[in-house]
């Protein structure tokens, strides 16, 4: 069998900890129920994968060094995460990837990003391509073109 992922744990612990705190909440008469409450789902949510997380995951799991400035990158390069930083605003990829995390006041990142990522880097060639910041964006086609398709929505709603 496997190891499971170095993620596997943390996103367990967050799970727990936020059942934890349901239960808390759900108990009626406690008068030290709701701050219980609040102090688990806090921590529920900072057991996620905040950026740093999210990248040692990702380089974990590839044969190269993987930083959190190399996951911001990619994940900007595919519209995913807040608009700008500190924003509460999500880009058009985030579904699925990034959640906004009022306790932390930024975006976590889901397991499903890390997969995503683990898979678009897998190979040397690919991880290639996106090490080369001057060409990072020329190297993908695939990444133009949905940035143009993006871009043409953008445009054909500010026309109408």
């Amino acid at each position: 069998m496997p190891r499971p992922p170095a993620w596997r744990h943390t996103l367990d612990e967050a799970r727990r900890q936020a059942l934890v705190a349901v239960d808390f909440y759900n108990r009626p008469g406690d008068r030290r129920s709701f701050t219980d409450f609040i102090v688990h789902i806090h921590l529920a949510w900072q057991n996620l994968m905040l950026p740093k997380a999210a990248a040692a995951a990702v380089e974990a799991r590839i044969p190269f060094r993987f930083g959190v400035n190399n996951f911001t990158k990619l994940r900007q390069m595919w519209q995913i995460g807040p608009e700008k930083g500190g924003d509460m605003r999500a880009m058009t990829g985030s579904d699925g990837f990034a959640v906004y995390s009022p306790a932390f006041g930024q975006f976590v990142y889901t397991p499903k990003l890390v997969d995503r990522m683990v898979d678009a880097l897998s190979t040397g060639e690919a991880f290639a391509r996106y090490e080369r910041r001057e060409t990072m964006w020329a190297a993908n086609t695939a990444l133009l073109d949905e940035v143009r398709d993006t871009d043409e929505r953008k445009m054909a709603r500010a026309d109408a």
